[in-house]
């Protein structure tokens, strides 16, 4: 028996009826999930801005990639859902094929951009915002996303702060 939450955003997340707070375990993964992106992004961009010039940077990230799938691994088995591998294949589509293909090139591009001379303070910030108005028009044609005006002002808001991040 399962219980479906439906989160503030729209999605929905299918629990087990026996856990006691469905909702409040939902709200705290909706608030920890958001939180955990954040940290992991700091973390993310100290490491990349420290990572040694002279290690190759493929050699950096096969090992990056190898002690991910020791913390996946280990991870699997706290996640609540089917880890059996038949639900993995079922599941797959073309995004996590894609998603690697993203992942190793956020990881060359910024490592290669810290060694170019980029700041740790400049560099995401002309990465996430570029990324943003590109992801804005793919998620109202494609994913049939809405465009509000207090978003728009938002959006208006992010391009003012870029260009006044990236002026000299």
């Amino acid at each position: 028996m399962y219980t479906v939450y439906t989160f503030p955003a729209g999605r929905k997340l299918a629990l087990s009826s026996t856990v006691r707070g469905v909702k409040l375990w939902a709200m705290s993964l909706y608030l920890f999930s958001i939180g955990l992106v954040v940290a992991s992004i700091v973390l993310y961009q100290i490491a990349q801005r420290s990572m040694p010039h002279a290690l190759n940077p493929f050699y950096a990230l096969i090992f990056v990639y190898a002690l991910g799938i020791v913390v996946c691994t280990v991870a699997l088995f706290f996640y609540p859902a089917d880890r059996s591998p038949g639900s993995f294949l079922r599941g797959m589509n073309w995004a996590p094929a894609a998603l690697a293909l993203a992942v190793v090139g956020l990881e060359l591009g910024y490592l290669l951009a810290y060694r170019a001379g980029w700041n740790l303070a400049l560099a995401p910030i002309v990465a996430n915002v570029a990324a943003l108005f590109l992801l804005v028009p793919i998620g109202l044609i494609f994913f049939r996303e809405q465009l509000t005006a207090v978003r728009a002002v938002g959006l208006l808001l992010c391009l003012v702060g870029f260009v006044l991040a990236t002026r000299r």
